[in-house]
């Protein structure tokens, strides 16, 4: 039987030990940055969505404005401009639906978001939201 300081100088098996204290805070920051990722992302989406909209909505009421008769315009009322951001936007997120609205500035759309961070020890809710103008 081995005495207690050759047991106390042993290091056999210190290298797992040391690697399962590092390898927890590793894979946190890992998934933590591809949840920060794919959050930037979905922001990103979320604006392009939004713009697009905007600039659809707009020009579409010019066009339906100068021809009366053009019904194949995507965005020619407030229905068929939300269908065309539901098609836009393609991120990671739960969106609610577009208000899209005449204002000051010309055709107006405000989009909200939810995106869910979870990880095993963290969970927590994210609200985007965007807006854009596009003139009339």
């Amino acid at each position: 039987m081995k005495s207690l300081s050759i047991w106390l100088r042993d290091q056999q098996g210190s290298t797992a030990a040391e690697f399962a204290l590092v390898l927890m805070p590793t894979v946190g920051l890992i998934f933590g940055l591809i949840h920060f990722g794919v959050l930037l992302y979905s922001t990103n989406r979320l604006n392009f969505a939004v713009e697009a909209t905007a600039r659809c909505r707009a020009t579409s009421a010019n066009a339906v404005t100068a021809n009366p008769g053009y019904t194949t315009a995507p965005c020619r009322d407030t229905t068929t401009a939300q269908q065309y951001f539901t098609s836009q936007y393609q991120g990671a997120a739960t969106v609610s639906t577009p208000t899209v609205q005449s204002a000051a500035c010309g055709w107006q759309v405000i989009a909200t978001a939810t995106y869910q961070v979870s990880a095993a020890i963290f969970a927590r809710t994210v609200n985007l939201r965007a807006t854009a103008c596009y003139p009339s």
